[in-house]
């Protein structure tokens, strides 16, 4: 199944649990998934947004707020652009106003916030969904190497604006910063599954950036 037609159908079936609306609905998901198919997305697309859903089916059992997680899936990347540093607050914003307008309980659209703004820096949480849901968004870095390196370079691509001398220093701080902390992942879940693989997969990519 293709990532749209996936995301298209879990999508509808999420929102058919809080709303009847078919019209609001569908018109939502076009308003969604066309932020997510600019042109200028290599990485932060549509494939982005299923890989992180089917990694959250994959421990679905352990998360409480299901419907808040994967909402903010859908949303999480919504407002992307590499100019700006306030994208996740504005996903959020973006996120509540579409919510509120299908009838989505209040409870449910503040965790789905504070979810999206948990991803603007992947620290550890007091609310376990909420790291489940950004180890899910960081899956990508525990990857197999020829995929890790896809990525990387999708990543590159979304920046070409930017010199490769200023690139390189700029993507290697970020990636630093994963290996400085204790650790990647901070649930138990996917710390066992891809912490290893993701820190030799940015040590790869640093030496590459040297």
């Amino acid at each position: 199944m293709l990532a749209t037609d996936f995301l298209d159908a879990t999508w509808r079936e999420l929102c058919l649990m809080h709303s009847q609306d078919d019209v609001a609905i569908n018109r939502y998901w076009q308003d969604l998934s066309g932020q997510y198919r600019d042109g200028k997305r290599y990485y932060h697309n549509l494939e982005h947004i299923a890989s992180v859903v089917k990694q959250l089916l994959s421990c679905k059992q352990i998360i409480d707020n299901w419907d808040a997680v994967l909402f903010a899936a859908f949303y999480h990347d919504v407002i992307y652009d590499t100019g700006r540093n306030d994208n996740e607050e504005q996903s959020a914003f973006f996120a509540v106003d579409r919510l509120r307008n299908i009838g989505v309980d209040e409870v449910v659209i503040h965790n789905c916030k504070e979810y999206i703004v948990a991803t603007s820096n992947h620290d550890k949480s007091a609310d376990s969904d909420c790291n489940i849901f950004v180890d899910a968004d960081l899956s990508i870095l525990g990857t197999p190497w020829n995929e890790y390196l896809q990525y990387s370079e999708n990543i590159k691509k979304e920046y070409a604006h930017v010199p490769d001398a200023l690139y390189r220093p700029g993507r290697s701080a970020v990636l630093m910063k994963f290996l400085e902390r204790e650790q990647i992942f901070n649930s138990k879940f996917f710390f066992e599954k891809y912490e290893r693989q993701a820190k030799e997969n940015i040590r790869k990519e640093l030496e590459l950036l040297k």
